[in-house]
This record gives C-alpha cells, structure tokens and sequence, in this order.
C-alpha cells in the first residue's frame, strides 16, 4: 500500500506543480521618447498646415478671379459708353465725336456710365465708386473701390480712333491692371 500511497502523494505533487501560478518578469516598458513625441507632432502639424495652405491659396485665387472678371466687365462698359456716345452723335447730326475731348490728344478720362457724363482726370483718375444699394460703379456716390479706371483716345485719320481703357486694381498686396484697345469708326 505504500506504493499506492506514494503515487498518490507523487500524484498531489504534480497536481500542485499545475497549480501553482507561474510567476514571470514583466519587463518595464518605457513610454514614448521624446524624438518619437516630435517626430508624431511634426507629422500632425504638416497634415494640418498642409491643407489650411491649399485653402488659403484657393481664397486667394477666387478673389483675384472675381477682381478680374469684374475688371473685364468695367474695361468693356467704358468702350461700350463711347460707342453709345459716338453713335448718339452720329444720329444727332453732330460731329461724331463730340463731348469726348477730354479724353483725346492724350488726356486722361473716365466715363461714368451711370449718370452719363465723361469725368475727366488730372493726371491719374480716382477711384470708383460702389454704391452698394444700386450695385453699380459710378463717380458720384457709394464707397471707395479697388478699381481705378483711365480711358485715352487717339486718332488714326479723320474716320478712325484708338480708344484705351485700362483698370487697375489691388488684390491683397499685389497691384494689377487690365487692358483693352479698341478702334472706333465714323461709320456715317
């Protein structure tokens, strides 16, 4: 019986030895070190940098597009005034170009297509002015605008004139122009 016994105690043995919790080293892990910290925060600032950029540039854009257009727009109102101006003469019996001397013989002008007049400018032209309630340009009321606009003529022959209206305008810090050169006629 003894040998029973022993196997039984050889048996509790190796039942405790399952038992028995194992015990490991847990290694200190240390968190993360300062050049990972910089590393991840410099990543973060590029992703964010990064785009705020394009949408920055893309404002940009967008407004430099919108002062153009409106640019063009006002560029082509000034020759459109001294063609009315040009054919109101011609249908009136009077000198094709009468009530446009002040932007002959290289003079400055501006025309001011809203009150019908030609505003003539001693060296350089004011500014225009918006009037917000009207949505128009115009040299009498409304606030100050970026645009500054200048319309020479000059002559050809008897039958034929230049005329040249440049806009100006500021975008930001940059300073831009636009031009347009048209001939006009005296088709009478």
């Amino acid at each position: 019986m003894k040998t029973n016994k022993t196997k039984l105690i050889n048996n509790k043995k190796q039942s405790f030895l399952f038992l028995k919790p194992k015990t490991c080293q847990l290694k200190a892990r240390g968190g993360f070190t300062l050049i990972e910290t910089m590393v991840a925060i410099f990543i973060l600032s590029f992703a964010i940098t990064a785009p705020m950029t394009l949408v920055a540039k893309s404002l940009q854009a967008s407004f430099f597009a919108r002062d153009q257009i409106i640019a063009f727009y006002l560029a082509g109102e000034a020759i459109e005034h001294v063609r009315n101006v040009r054919d109101t003469n011609t249908l009136s019996n009077v000198s094709w170009l009468s009530g446009l001397a002040d932007c002959r013989g290289g003079a400055i002008c501006d025309v001011d297509v809203q009150n019908s007049t030609i505003v003539s400018c001693s060296g350089v032209c004011d500014p225009l002015l918006y009037d917000n309630t009207l949505k128009f340009y115009n040299h009498i009321t409304g606030e100050s605008s970026v645009f500054t606009r200048e319309v020479r003529m000059g002559s050809i022959n008897a039958d034929e004139e230049t005329v040249s209206v440049t806009v100006s305008w500021r975008t930001g810090l940059l300073s831009h122009s636009f031009n347009i050169k048209e001939h006009i006629f005296n088709w009478q």
